[in-house]
């Protein structure tokens, strides 16, 4: 069975659902924290291929989210490096 289009109305109204999740305080909570347990700033590889195949999955649902939202990888990056400054 073929998967039907989804209309610009319905994509539409999916952004605006992510936006509403995820710009809500509680969804910037679980946005960091997903992008901590999921590998975003870390890096894939330990030694395991197949392992680092699961991990590369489990960032890339992260990184399709943070695209909807049109955050800045820059900007993230930038902030942990400011944080890490201060922590030193």
């Amino acid at each position: 069975m073929a998967k039907k289009p989804v209309t610009a109305k319905k994509y539409a109204a999916l952004m605006d659902a992510y936006q509403n999740v995820f710009k809500s305080p509680d969804g910037e909570l679980v946005l960091k924290d997903l992008m901590t347990v999921h590998g975003i700033l870390t890096n894939m590889y330990n030694g395991d291929v197949n392992n680092m195949l699961i991990k590369e999955g489990e960032r890339n649902v992260i990184l399709r989210i943070l695209s909807i939202l049109k955050i800045d990888m820059n900007a993230i990056y930038e902030r942990i490096d400011r944080e890490s400054e201060v922590m030193d």
